[in-house]
């Protein structure tokens, strides 16, 4: 796949190139058309795959089976470094017979599918009390269709068993926020260090934003809460008087919530788009009046530090990793994402006053360069995983 996820190791692996480090990327597929000509160029990968006979195996055999591929494909190193699940399985079966070897989590989230009331904690809460929270019960009804549909279960019993057991041996876990690891030592019941992500300064874009809409990109995820902020929106716009109300989103899409805003009255508000590419996205971001991002238990989120990198201020969620990252009165605002009215009330105080989002973005651009830029947390993660070792 390619995600947030994804970049960040594209992201580590060149920055930690550069910064005198020998890396190789070890990865079971490499889609090249998820990626830009020349991104992987000068970093060396590794693939490791399935083989023909594996179908034989055991479940718990083929999916450690990969770790020991791995190990004879990297040979010696000093350091491997796991991201999502199930990277740190392969990289402690990897390290297991490798002298010297140390295995570093950076934790991005601790797997959902095994771990979600954890994980999701204030989710969970209140898809248990959806008369409190009516405009989640759709969502929750489709998620729980597709769980009553999973055959998997015993499979995914076993996956967790491993989850539990990889991220036990473990040398180091660093969690990409503090919410995550914080999490991370819950689930695992080991110690987890907080290592907040950063981003790449994006390109610049030869916009002047124009404060005509509001930039809101998400998904039809459950916990990026769609429902949630198409409920605030109403309510912002029908009750609280934001008639002149533009909404630009992305990734918020299909028939249904088509339906759900045709329901809510906000057909000439929320003008929705499936995925967009880098520069269409760049453009989105930078030109808007403000950034909404309105997820519930989000374990990072680098949309926001876009926003802040160009300017923007971010109306964001009070759970989760964008709390840590986004300022609170300084570079946007927080609203309880479980509450409609609390972010119709925060998104009108922003749009009604376009000179505060235009001061609250500014300090979120310098916010930006002085703690979120990428090698910001190249300087976190390289003293928390090598404690200062000499690049090797």
């Amino acid at each position: 796949a390619r995600g947030g996820a994804e970049n960040v190791v594209l992201w580590m692996a060149r920055g930690l190139q550069e910064r005198g480090h020998e890396v190789v990327v070890a990865a079971r597929k490499l889609p090249a058309d998820r990626w830009s000509e020349g991104d992987w160029d000068g970093i060396p990968l590794v693939r490791v795959e399935e083989k023909r006979f594996d179908g034989w195996r055991s479940r718990r055999d083929r999916k450690r089976v990969l770790g020991k591929r791995m190990r004879r494909a990297l040979g010696a190193c000093d350091v491997i470094v796991a991201h999502n699940e199930p990277a740190p399985l392969w990289a402690t079966v990897a390290a297991k017979r490798m002298t010297g070897t140390r295995v570093v989590w950076f934790c991005e989230e601790p797997k959902a599918r095994f771990h979600w009331r954890t994980t999701t904690p204030h989710f969970a809460a209140a898809i248990d009390d959806l008369v409190k929270h009516p405009w989640l019960d759709e969502v929750v009804r489709a998620w729980y269709a597709d769980r009553q549909r999973d055959k998997n279960g015993g499979r995914r019993a076993m996956d967790r068993e491993l989850d539990l057991a990889a991220a036990r041996r473990a040398d180091c876990v660093l969690g990409n926020s503090a919410f995550t690891a914080k999490n991370a030592e819950k689930v695992y019941d080991v110690r987890a260090e907080p290592c907040l992500l950063g981003m790449p300064e994006p390109e610049p874009v030869d916009v002047t934003p124009d404060a005509a809409y509001v930039a809101w990109v998400g998904s039809m995820v459950a916990h990026k809460n769609a429902y949630g902020f198409l409920q605030a929106l109403h309510i912002a716009v029908h009750e609280l008087g934001a008639r002149d109300l533009l909404v630009r989103s992305v990734g918020v899409k299909g028939d249904e919530v088509e339906r759900r805003i045709e329901k809510l009255g906000l057909g000439d508000v929320v003008q929705p788009q499936g995925w967009i590419d880098d520069a269409e996205l760049n453009a989105l971001v930078a030109g808007g009046r403000l950034l909404a991002y309105p997820t519930i238990d989000e374990p990072f989120g680098l949309v926001p530090l876009h926003a802040m990198a160009h300017g923007r201020p971010v109306l964001a969620s009070s759970l989760g990793g964008p709390a840590e990252t986004v300022l609170d009165g300084v570079t946007g605002l927080h609203a309880d994402p479980l509450d409609p009215r609390e972010m119709a009330e925060r998104l009108c105080e922003l749009w009604n006053d376009p000179e505060r989002c235009d001061s609250l973005g500014a300090a979120g651009r310098e916010h930006f360069h002085a703690h979120l830029t990428f090698e910001h947390f190249l300087d976190r993660f390289e003293a928390a995983a090598f404690g200062g070792d000499a690049a090797r």
